[in-house]
């Protein structure tokens, strides 16, 4: 049980982190995402990836206090959590020079959040199902 709390606060810990380092980078003015990979809309991957991890972190940090809960409620929920994170930072980058509020970024931002708690999910029946045996 000691090591269940330690993972969790440790998760907590994470999205702490993770939050705060998604607020700095939102407010640097005048922020271009490089587009050096060819993807057309690259800055949307670099919004799925980001709150895909803020996701990811999100459902290791609650997942004890949400465990008896269905698998689609606890998905939607970190969803919930991480779309409101979103539109804080959308909200938070229109006061910010040369920065804009994007409700297609908020929409990447929750594509993130559905596969950031999914993978979580994944990952953690693998883990589990690997201890057992």
């Amino acid at each position: 049980m000691f090591i269940q709390t330690l993972k969790q606060k440790n998760y907590q810990l994470l999205v702490g982190v993770w939050a705060g380092l998604i607020t700095i980078v939102s407010s640097i003015p005048n922020l271009q995402v490089k587009n050096s990979i060819g993807l057309p809309e690259v800055d949307k991957v670099a919004h799925i990836v980001i709150f895909g991890i803020f996701a990811f972190l999100l459902m290791g940090s609650i997942e004890r206090q949400i465990r008896s809960r269905k698998v689609i409620s606890q998905i939607l929920l970190v969803l919930l959590l991480t779309i409101i994170f979103g539109c804080l930072d959308e909200i938070h980058q229109s006061f910010v020079a040369g920065r804009s509020c994007s409700l297609w970024d908020l929409l990447a931002d929750g594509v993130g959040g559905i596969l950031g708690a999914t993978s979580y999910k994944i990952y953690s029946q693998h883990a589990n199902s690997i201890r057992v045996t």
